[in-house]
Order: structure tokens, then sequence, then C-alpha cells
């Protein structure tokens, strides 16, 4: 019973405080809320099972919001949330952005990598070399000075205009045509993180696959003289080809068939700068030849349909030369007259008989020949005959 009393004198004791808390304003605690219930700019602490504002340096959150992560801030019409962003190694992450970019590439500066929160006031992963030393080629830790030269003198590479190195590469290759970037040359030292050699064209153009200054970057649209076409997927213009038209013109690029190429129709062929087409002249030229004068010169002749003259070799006939044109006989061909023959050289005919054996047969006397040959006197030295006439028949 004494015990009993005791139990009931600490429970009316309890009573009496709970209620005196209340007459001094201390509320009961009210039943858990959800996160539903959170308005904008808080989020649900499922810990203390209550809403809570979100910090100032994330001030905004969207109704419901479940977790502290949902916070965000607005910059550059984007949302920056407050929640890790994870960078590689060489990379940091910007002021108010959410997203990893490439180490700066001042030598001072190196990204080992991290997880990190946004920040709208300052870069994340960014950090400065010490006095003395100064960030490696990828930009993820820093060397002395007097290391990185050694490093790079003994692994630099040089590539010719044209030509990078890509990235995790050791040797050059050829630039890449079509993209936005252009390669001049030069010596690099090769990287596992970047390609090495590779320049931007300017806004507009891409690449042409060459290199040199900025003349390595065309249009997209390419303009080919005449005379030239475009192939398929080529980025730089081509001689045209044979029997083909090329007029020229401003074409795509990169497109899969050819541009500003075409044959001539039916049986017109391309003049010698492809640049109309026109009646072909090989068979002109064949008739023109046919119809030329062609030289003879002494001791030769033209045989029958023939542009070439060949040797006279006949001893009854000579080939005292002149113009000809081709035909269907010999030309430049002479019968040497009775009791003559052709000298050595082909050129004209000397006499072998006398003029009694031309007059009056080989013996001299008897009846005469049919067709009688006449003593021809030398004009210069009327003793000498030079040949005969005949008389008769």
């Amino acid at each position: 019973m004494y015990k009993t009393g005791f139990y009931a004198k600490i429970s009316c004791f309890a009573v009496v405080s709970i209620l005196t808390q209340i007459g001094q304003g201390f509320a009961i605690p009210a039943a858990a809320l959800s996160a539903t219930q959170c308005n904008a700019g808080q989020y649900y602490d499922n810990e203390r099972k209550k809403c809570i504002g979100c910090p100032s340096l994330f001030p905004k959150a969207d109704p419901g919001a479940t977790s502290k992560n949902d916070c965000y801030t607005e910059a550059d019409n984007q949302k920056l949330y407050r929640q890790y962003i994870s960078c590689k190694a060489g990379q940091y992450l910007p002021s108010k952005s959410n997203a990893c970019v490439k180490c700066k590439t001042d030598s001072r500066y190196y990204c080992p990598g991290n997880r990190f929160y946004p920040s709208l006031t300052e870069d994340r992963g960014l950090q400065t070399c010490p006095s003395g030393k100064v960030a490696n080629e990828e930009h993820t830790a820093c060397v002395s000075k007097s290391a990185k030269q050694s490093t790079s003198q003994s692994s630099a590479i040089t590539c010719e205009p044209g030509k990078y190195i890509p990235r995790g590469w050791t040797y050059c290759t050829g630039c890449r045509s079509g993209d936005r970037y252009y390669c001049p040359g030069g010596t690099f030292v090769p990287s596992e993180t970047e390609s090495m050699g590779l320049k931007e064209c300017p806004d507009g153009m891409i690449s042409n696959g060459n290199g040199s200054t900025s003349t390595g970057c065309m249009e997209p649209t390419l303009h080919c003289d005449p005379g030239q076409y475009l192939a398929s997927r080529a980025k730089k213009c081509r001689d045209c080809v044979r029997y083909y038209l090329c007029e020229g013109g401003t074409f795509s690029v990169g497109l899969a068939f050819d541009q500003g190429i075409k044959k001539c129709e039916g049986k017109l062929v391309a003049n010698a700068n492809h640049t109309a087409c026109e009646a072909d002249k090989t068979i002109e030229l064949i008739k023109s030849l046919r119809d030329e004068d062609i030289t003879v010169p002494a001791g030769k002749y033209l045989p029958a349909d023939k542009t070439r003259p060949v040797t006279c070799t006949w001893t009854t006939k000579y080939c005292p030369g002149g113009t000809f044109k081709k035909a269907s006989t010999d030309q430049g061909v002479e019968d040497c007259p009775f009791g003559s023959k052709s000298n050595s050289n082909r050129t004209a005919c000397t006499v072998t008989l006398s003029m009694d054996q031309m007059r009056y047969g080989p013996s001299g006397n008897g009846t005469p020949y049919s067709r009688q040959c006449w003593h021809q006197a030398d004009t210069n030295d009327p003793g000498k005959y030079v040949g005969c006439v005949f008389k008769g028949k």
C-alpha cells in the first residue's frame, strides 16, 4: 500500500510538471511530418523527422524535397545541386558549374581529381604547385622544373604539318579531315589524356587534312575550278579524268558520290581542259594525215597506202624524190630508159650501152630495134652521151 501510494505521488508530480511546462509555453511534439508536407526551400530530414531549410549556398528546393542534396541554386540558367561531382585526375570543377573540365594548361596548376560540391564562388580541384615546381604534362601532379625539362626533351616527338599525336600514342599520324581541327605540325610530348598537335579551325570551318596555319581549314562547301571535280567523300578538288567533263562549281563536302563530273554525250569527247565537249578529233587527224603533203628525199619512194618513205632498191628504176600524198599506188618511182640502169644511190639512171648498140642492137649492126634509141648528147661535152631518145616504133 505504501509503494502504491509512492508511485501515485510520483505520477501526480509528473502530471503537475507537464502542465506547468505547458503553461510556460512549451508544446507537445506533434506527429512526424512527411516529405510531401515540406515547402519550397525546405527538405525533409529523415533522421530528425522534420522539414529543414536549405543552406544559404543552395537556398532553393522544390516542394516535397526529400534530401539535402535536393537543394540547389540557379546560375547561368542552370540548376546547381548540392551533390558531389566526381572529377578525374587532370580535371577540376569550375565555379558556377556542375560539370568537370580539363585542367588549365598553365604550368602553375595541377588537378589531382576528387569528389567536390559545386561552388558559386570558387573552382574546386584546381591547385597551385609550390615554389620551384611545375605541373607535369598531364597536369595531375607537380614535379621539379629540371625533371620536367629532362622528360620533355627525351620524349618529345616532331610531327610535320598535316600530322598530330592522338592521346595515348607515341607517334604521329595524319590529320583528321572534315572535323574542326587542323594540324600545323611541331614538337610535342605524347600524353595519355589529350591529343597533341591539333588546332581548332575558325568558326564555321572544317579541316581539309592539311597542316601549316589556318589554311589547313576550309568551308564545309568547297569551290572547284573548271577542269576539276569533287570526288566521293573527298575534302579537296581533283583534276578531271580522261574523256570526262568538269565545269567546276561549289559543292558540299563529304557526300558519298562524285560532284562536278560527267561524261560527254554521244560521240563527243572533252577538250584538252575538260571544260567543254566537242567532236572527236582523232578521226579528223587521221583524215588530215591522208591529205597531208609528204616530202620524200631522193633515193626513197612512198609505198602504196603508206605515209613513211622507204629506200629505193631497184636497178632498173630510180627514185628522184619529191612531194606526194598518200595513194593506193607507189609514189616517186620512175623507170630507167632503155640502155641505162639506176646508180648506186637510186637517184638517177646511167647509160650502159653504146650509141650503135642502142641504135642497132647489142652487136652494133643489123636490123634496128623496133623502138630505136637515138643518142642524146651531153650539151656540156658533145663527145659524151647521157641517154637516148626513142624514135619510131
